[in-house]
């Protein structure tokens, strides 16, 4: 039971904190030799805690500057860590929130079926909306079940988008921007308009909202209207990520639009706001 929580929280650690490829995420061993059991201070099953590591080669270890180079990367993946504490002064309590996030996040994975590695850009659809039409139809619905299954589909998915945009300032050696990426809905609350704040590859800012659905390209998404005036203020700097075909067999993709939302989508008024004439 030790060695699972160990490893839950190092493997937690390695999704979550930015690191290029020189790390390793492997078990390690500081005995003298693989065979020997010497004797240690370090507790039973230290080697299932490796959260990221360098590996030196004991006959071609490195200059000072390389070594103080891979230190000061260290360093930042410390400080990266320490930002992400719920609790800096008590690792402890952090440490059984993080288990549990970690519990709740192999829920939704397995609701969603969902890779955080995969998402595949396309372009945007140029379908209109569906008419609507009055039936006279009454539909019943469990509110309570689809409100769950809506917030499981939008982790997963804004999850899956900020992932592609760390992957895509790392790729151009962004590191130092790639550690700023926000999952701002979470961090500073719900009702900006916008759940992630990242960086394009020049350093500009950029205020992103997520839709999710299961469903094809074609599927229409809700938006409000503070998102819509996010949208608006904040111009080319905003961008929708529309995630679909999420949790199928088939890759999760996506298309993005870009600046004000009321000139780039094609709305229908579903909800109304009322006072009497």
């Amino acid at each position: 039971m030790a060695k699972k929580k160990i490893e839950s929280v190092a493997n937690y650690w390695q999704e979550n904190l930015v690191y290029d490829e020189r790390f390793t995420t492997q078990k390690i061993n500081i005995c003298r030799t693989p065979k020997n059991k010497l004797n240690t201070d370090l507790p039973a099953g230290y080697e299932y805690g490796n959260i990221l590591s360098i590996r030196y080669d004991a006959n071609k270890i490195p200059d000072n500057f390389n070594l103080e180079n891979d230190l000061k990367l260290m360093i930042a993946l410390l400080y990266q860590l320490q930002m992400k504490l719920v609790d800096p002064q008590n690792v402890e309590a952090s440490i059984n929130i993080l288990l549990q996030k970690q519990s709740d996040s192999e829920i939704i994975r397995e609701n969603s079926n969902v890779q955080s590695s995969e998402l595949k850009t396309v372009l945007a659809p140029q379908k209109g909306l569906p008419k609507y039409e009055y039936t006279g139809k009454v539909t019943k619905s469990d509110i309570e079940k689809k409100n769950t299954t809506r917030k499981a589909l939008g982790d997963s998915g804004e999850k899956l988008v900020i992932n592609f945009e760390k992957n895509k300032l790392l790729e151009n050696n962004k590191i130092e921007l790639a550690t700023k990426v926000k999952h701002s809905s979470i961090s500073d609350g719900d009702g900006l308009g916008y759940d992630i704040t990242s960086y394009e590859t020049d350093g500009k800012k950029i205020y992103i909202e997520v839709k999710s659905t299961t469903g094809d390209i074609n599927t229409p998404f809700y938006i409000s209207r503070n998102e819509l005036s996010a949208s608006q203020k904040f111009g080319e700097s905003y961008k929708l990520y529309r995630v679909f075909n999420l949790g199928g067999k088939n890759t999760p993709q996506v298309y993005i639009i870009n600046g004000d939302l009321n000139k780039n989508l094609r709305l229908n008024a579903v909800d109304y706001e009322a006072l009497p004439k």
